[in-house]
């Protein structure tokens, strides 16, 4: 994989990795299917490093960093979903440039999805031959007054009970909240299939990825 940039139209800097060279075009190279990775909120295309190397055996994966997050730059105010669907735009635009057939299948994670959706109402969704959405349910409200809970919906979202008990958590343990990011983000951690052995080296590095790149991400916001 390999770091690109764009330029927004409000001259924000846009980065993403990828594995095929964009130009000059490459014919030898499949571009026939373009994989685009989408991050959640406070990730980075650092999240699917995992991921690479399996995808880009059958299809052209490219990895964003959205607006304030990784590699790209940030912008006052910028940070709206509708703002991060138009940032889309204008890479899907740059990347069919030159390969105006390329069948698009975006995979959007957690605030990724919301970004999809946004993008489908802004744009339609004539870009993409499908789409896919990980970790964001539309049922994202929780009620304990019509028996509404975490089963029917989204287990980030809260009533204002979790809400408050989630920001003390943060605020007063957050090691102990990174912690549970992480378990909950894992699948080896919270459903772990039959024989599946993960080292002990692997969980620690585990453990400390997601501090290491959240803390890039409030370094760049307070610094802006």
């Amino acid at each position: 994989m390999e770091y690109f940039r764009i330029t927004a139209n409000d001259g924000c800097q846009l980065a993403f990795q990828s594995s095929q060279p964009l130009r000059p075009y490459s014919p030898e190279k499949n571009y026939d299917t373009l994989t685009l990775l989408i991050h959640g909120f406070s990730g980075s295309s650092l999240y699917f490093q995992r991921n690479y190397d399996t995808l880009s055996r059958s299809s052209w994966v490219i990895a964003i960093d959205l607006r304030g997050h990784g590699d790209s730059g940030h912008s006052g105010g910028g940070y709206h979903v509708a703002r991060l669907a138009a940032d889309l735009k204008e890479l899907i635009v740059y990347f069919k440039t030159d390969h105006p057939n390329v069948n698009i299948f975006p995979v959007g994670c957690s605030i990724g999805a919301a970004v999809l959706w946004t993008y489908v109402e802004l744009f339609s969704d004539m870009d993409f031959s499908g789409m896919v959405f990980v970790d964001q349910a539309p049922l994202q409200d929780r009620s304990s007054i019509d028996d509404w809970d975490e089963s029917k919906a989204h287990r980030g979202c809260f009533d204002e009970k979790s809400l408050l008990i989630a920001q003390d958590l943060w605020i007063n343990d957050p090691e102990a909240a990174f912690k549970g990011l992480v378990a909950d983000c894992l699948g080896y951690r919270y459903q772990p299939l039959a024989g599946e052995n993960v080292s002990e080296e692997r969980r620690k590095n585990d453990e400390e990825f997601f501090p290491t790149i959240h803390d890039m991400i409030i370094e760049k916001l307070v610094s802006k």
